[in-house]
């Protein structure tokens, strides 16, 4: 899963390009000094981005994920968050050359960044049952675009966050960055699902990485 494994730019302008459709799954990003992610032809239609998390990365005029000419590409039960801008003006989510991206069960939050999406003239994107800071695109389900998702600093939902319960099932998404099932009816959005078998408001992988057992 993408809590156990790491792609390190090490700060290089370095990336995945992809000219043909793809899946790019279970996997972080992170210190990376350009787009991690881009998706840069018409032939890479149809890709999906699934269970990823890109977090810590210098974001370029690109972003930290491109699409470009591709079109019906898809981030999926992802997380966007906590990247900071190589240059002035860098988004999180970048589309142009007539590209279009969906988003779906994903949060992308990244308060330093210029915007969190930009769409170049003649390209589209849209957001179903995301949080996206200060969203304005189309979709539905979204939580309003203003409320912080209130993530752990390695991009884990918090027992507050209002990311949870408000998120669309996808069956071919069985599990989250750490392993753990996700809901089989309104699960989290994201690439965390909180699951707190407990019922004592701390997450199973918490407990499990702090104390070792769930007897906390």
């Amino acid at each position: 899963g993408a809590g156990n494994t790491f792609v390190d730019g090490e700060a290089n302008a370095s990336s995945w390009t992809f000219s043909q459709k793809v899946a790019v799954a279970s996997l972080t990003f992170r210190s990376y000094r350009d787009a991690p992610l881009q998706f840069s032809a018409a032939t890479a239609s149809g890709s999906r981005v699934v269970d990823v998390l890109i977090h810590r990365c210098a974001a370029s005029a690109d972003g930290a994920l491109l699409v470009n000419r591709a079109t019906d590409v898809e981030l999926v039960s992802s997380t966007v968050f906590d990247n900071r801008p190589g240059v002035a003006t860098a988004p999180a989510l970048r589309v142009r050359g007539r590209g279009a991206l969906t988003i779906r069960n994903t949060i992308v939050w990244n308060p330093a960044l210029a915007a969190e999406v930009s769409l170049e003239a003649n390209t589209n994107a849209a957001a179903h049952f995301s949080l996206v800071r200060g969203d304005t695109l189309s979709g539905s389900g979204n939580v309003v675009g203003v409320t912080d998702p209130r993530l752990r600093s390695d991009g884990h939902l918090t027992a507050g966050s209002p990311a949870r319960r408000k998120g669309s099932v996808d069956a071919s998404v069985l599990v989250d960055m750490d392993l753990e099932s996700r809901a089989a009816t309104i699960g989290d959005i994201g690439v965390d699902e909180f699951v707190d078998s407990d019922a004592d408001e701390l997450s199973d992988w918490w407990e499990r990485q702090t104390t070792g057992s769930l007897s906390v």
